[in-house]
């Protein structure tokens, strides 16, 4: 195979940058990801919250593609910014913190509930609009997925609802007392959803209003996980295990990492 000036030492790098490389003495905190919530099956979130180690290592074209919607998410962050409708956090001394994997400023909104299990999560974006609170959601989908869409993927919806109720409760607790923007504020509207087509830049909106119905489900789904940890029983898989799925070997054998 010819050897190529930069094709081969980017794939290297994103190889290495796909799979980081821990020390032994590492040992990951089971932790909730909020963004895990929105997948109808326990067994995948289960197995992300006790961190357990994917089936194989991100191959370098699945990371340039999370990277591409990486890009697009950030492109779509700048625009909604420059309508004047972004709020963006920022630490009491008034700086945006930096994120701790790239080291770049990060305005996202944090989010942490402990008493969920929930230790970190990021809000896209949260939106002022007409004197109303908004959470902004921005995604991005290739053409066959984004031309059907008529409203936001439920999967989606839960995200973002998760999302809705655990910034209420921090911003009720106090966490962003220091942030001007969100004087007088206690609650937010609902979630608007900003879609971009990865071939074409096509956009889409839609807005929902928050449901406590989707709260209801997201407790539900978190008791459950907490349940089969404390049983050290393995939750149903909801669906047919999928080839994509980081833990397909694991759930096809029906693997148990506390058993």
């Amino acid at each position: 195979m010819k050897k190529t000036l930069l094709l081969d030492r980017i794939d290297a790098y994103l190889d290495k940058a796909g799979n980081p490389v821990y020390p032994d003495t590492y040992k990951p905190k089971p932790r909730i990801k909020p963004s895990d919530l929105g997948n109808p099956s326990l067994r995948r979130i289960f197995y992300s919250y006790l961190r357990v180690a994917p089936d194989k290592k991100l191959e370098t074209k699945v990371k340039r593609i999370f990277d591409t919607g990486d890009a697009m998410h950030e492109m779509i962050r700048s625009w909604v910014k420059g309508t004047g409708t972004l709020i963006e956090y920022k630490d009491k001394d008034g700086n945006v913190p930096p994120d701790r994997w790239t080291g770049k400023p990060n305005p996202e909104f944090p989010v942490s509930v402990p008493e969920l299990d929930i230790k970190e999560g990021k809000i896209d974006g949260i939106i002022k609009i007409d004197g109303k609170l908004w959470i902004g959601e921005f995604k991005s989908a290739k053409d066959s997925k984004f031309q059907p869409l008529d409203d936001a993927m439920d999967d989606h919806k839960i995200q973002a609802n998760t999302y809705v109720h655990l910034f209420e409760f921090c911003l009720q607790r106090g966490d962003y007392a220091h942030i001007k923007e969100l004087e007088g504020f206690t609650g937010v509207e609902g979630v608007v959803y900003l879609y971009i087509d990865k071939d074409n830049s096509e956009l889409k909106e839609f807005v929902t209003l928050k449901s406590d119905s989707d709260l209801e489900e997201i407790v539900q789904k978190i008791s459950a996980i907490k349940k089969a940890v404390a049983d050290k029983k393995l939750p149903p898989c909801a669906c047919e295990p999928k080839k994509w799925c980081p833990y397909y070997k694991k759930c096809c054998k029906n693997f148990n990492p506390i058993k």
